[in-house]
């Protein structure tokens, strides 16, 4: 008799833990739902429309005018100098292609000297993370757990629409 007693408080910390971990998951889920209303959708990030130069041209071919936000021309990535992109990477991203979009490495090396420091001194953002804010205004650029964890999500839905030489190419033409 005795023997069952304890085999079924470990049955009664195994339903109790499985409850509070569950809990947490749905907690999570919801949390991650809420903040994906105001985010890019699947077909915004497939249908990537960078702002470039609008060109009026004439009926001989002369362009007439130009009207733009700001003067961008699309680079493709072959057209882009390797050192370009290798500076690029060793500057931001130094994991860019080791990572899904977030570097948990860089998360906890951030973590650990801003609270060692008392002060916000080192980010996290990944190359990624730094296209989405570019890319899709509704993230916001306030300094924010939340705007980070919108970025978070966004990166990783542009990890999976896209290829890393893909995801370079547009942080580079941003």
């Amino acid at each position: 008799m005795s023997d069952q007693k304890p085999l079924s408080e470990l049955v009664k910390v195994f339903w109790i833990s499985l409850g509070i971990i569950l809990s947490g998951a749905i907690i999570v889920l919801l949390f991650i739902g809420f903040l994906s209303r105001d985010l890019p959708s699947l077909e915004q990030l497939e249908n990537y429309d960078p702002d470039l130069v609008t060109r009026i041209y004439s009926i001989d071919g002369k362009v007439l005018n130009e009207l733009f936000v700001q003067k961008r021309v699309f680079v493709e990535l072959f057209n882009i100098p390797n050192h370009m992109q290798n500076a690029v990477i060793a500057s931001e991203d130094r994991r860019f292609y080791e990572h899904w979009g977030l570097s948990v490495r860089s998360v906890a090396r951030a973590i650990g000297v801003n609270i060692l420091s008392l002060s916000y001194r080192q980010g996290f953002s990944t190359l990624t993370q730094q296209l989405a804010r570019n890319l899709y205004k509704t993230i916001g650029f306030e300094d924010s757990i939340l705007r980070k964890i919108k970025e978070v999500i966004t990166a990783v839905q542009i990890e999976r629409t896209y290829t890393k030489d893909e995801i370079l190419e547009m942080y580079l033409n941003t």
